[in-house]
């Protein structure tokens, strides 16, 4: 009975009431309050990525999972200025197909750009009849399975730098402390981007620097290679002549004989490379002559193919008979043949493989639309090309060879002679599995 005055008293005094909210506005603060601590972890993140030099793609999966727990984003992504052309540069999750990396974002009626134009976030509603569908992007945002986006324009420094774009599968009703994190969460990453430039522009400034003073050192070396060949080659001519001049007074039957004979077999190989390192190291003009790319090839199988086979690698060549020619310089094919050849030779070394393997071949090749080319390729077991690093393999200064062994500049100037020649380098490789480099010349006119 006393419980049961007490229970009215407290209804009709409001006391139930009160108590009930005071902890709803309680819980209201709880989560207010754990909203907050979300979002400054967010931002927390961001600038903690850029310390510890984390990809973008990683940066954008980490702030991916924590904005989930506070918005129903289901993608999220980066576009980024590039030689003045918006490109979609990063998306997550990266399974989904539509706007890919890579995607370039064109001006006319784009809502990315009408974002950035007016320099304010947009919240735009995907509709799903055509008369709805008023920009560019409207198509290929509904192909996502998307019903809303936000765009948040970056800048740095009233520079636009790109934008970011949060979708979802449903509509969203953002408070205006929402709008004030969102763009302050894009600001940060505007200034994640920018630093993260000007600290690859002066990181590549010095790596050029450091290759461009190895370079220096290598072609001083070339040249002082050249200069001992011409000094080898006297002493040599004369060790060659008394060795012909004693083989007319010794026995066919001798040991003597088979000795001098050696002396003359070697002599003349090692006369032999000394004249190719020369006319390697020449320094000639792009004169283009008919020339034989199995030529070639020999010569530079002169030069380093013992050395190759020195290092327990076998070398087998199949030469295509009967060849075409090819309109050429003999001297800058023969570069590129050597970059290939030595390439192959690094990789292999660096592999695990018990049995090592350079497999060299030429031959003829119709690609369409029935354009004849000669190819040279050459095929290793070695350790094979990361997928990632296979778009940078050409570029000037590249290597993921120690500095004392390449300057990167190797495959990029083997390219650019192929190209000069009317012709190109392909390649095929698998991590660990090895490589094929091939060389394609175009037949010269007059061999048909």
């Amino acid at each position: 009975m006393i419980e049961d005055k007490r229970e009215v008293i407290q209804l009709l005094t409001g006391v139930k009431s009160s108590k009930r909210n005071y902890y709803n506005e309680l819980k209201k603060t709880v989560l207010s309050l754990q909203k907050k601590n979300m979002q400054i972890e967010i931002i927390n993140q961001v600038v903690k990525s850029f310390n510890v030099d984390m990809c973008m793609d990683d940066m954008l999966k980490n702030v991916m999972n924590k904005l989930e727990k506070l918005f129903p984003f289901t993608r999220l992504s980066l576009s980024t200025f590039e030689k003045e052309r918006l490109l979609v540069s990063n998306v997550h999750p990266q399974k989904l197909t539509a706007m890919p990396p890579g995607t370039v974002l064109d001006e006319q009626n784009s809502l990315y750009w009408k974002a950035i134009r007016e320099e304010k976030a947009i919240l735009h509603s995907i509709g799903t009849a055509d008369k709805d569908r008023i920009y560019a992007e409207d198509t290929t945002l509904d192909k996502l399975g998307l019903s809303q986006v936000l765009l948040l324009p970056l800048f740095s420094k009233k520079r636009a730098v790109g934008i970011l774009s949060l979708g979802g599968t449903t509509r969203i009703n953002y408070e205006t402390s929402d709008f004030v994190f969102l763009q302050q969460l894009a600001d940060q990453l505007a200034v994640c981007i920018e630093n993260s430039r000007l600290y690859n522009d002066v990181t590549k400034k010095l790596h050029i620097e450091a290759q461009l003073v190895q370079s220096a050192k290598l072609a001083a070396i070339g040249e002082m290679a050249a200069g001992v060949a011409h000094e080898l080659n006297n002493p040599l001519t004369a060790v060659l002549g008394n060795t012909q001049l004693l083989l007319r007074e010794s026995s066919p039957d001798s040991l003597q004989n088979k000795l001098l004979l050696d002396m003359v077999t070697c002599g003349k190989r090692c006369k032999n490379i000394i004249q190719n390192l020369l006319t390697f190291s020449r320094q000639n003009d792009y004169i283009f002559y008919e020339c034989s790319l199995n030529q070639a090839v020999e010569q530079v199988l002169s030069l380093v193919g013992y050395q190759i086979e020195r290092n327990n690698i076998h070398i087998h060549a199949e030469f295509y008979e009967g060849l075409p020619q090819v309109e050429g310089n003999l001297q800058q094919i023969e570069q590129i043949i050597l970059n290939l050849l030595l390439n192959a030779k690094d990789a292999v070394e660096e592999s695990a493989q018990d049995v090592k393997r350079i497999t060299i071949r030429t031959g003829i090749k119709t690609t369409q639309p029935l354009e004849k080319f000669i190819f040279f390729c050459v095929d290793d077991n070695g350790c094979g090309i990361k997928e990632e690093e296979k778009g940078q393999i050409f570029n000037p200064f590249f290597t993921t060879k120690e500095a004392r062994k390449g300057t990167g500049l190797g495959l990029s100037v083997s390219l650019g002679i192929a190209k000069a020649h009317g012709g190109t380098i392909e390649v095929e490789s698998e991590a660990g599995l090895g490589s094929r480099f091939t060389l394609l010349l175009p037949v010269s006119t007059s061999s048909g």
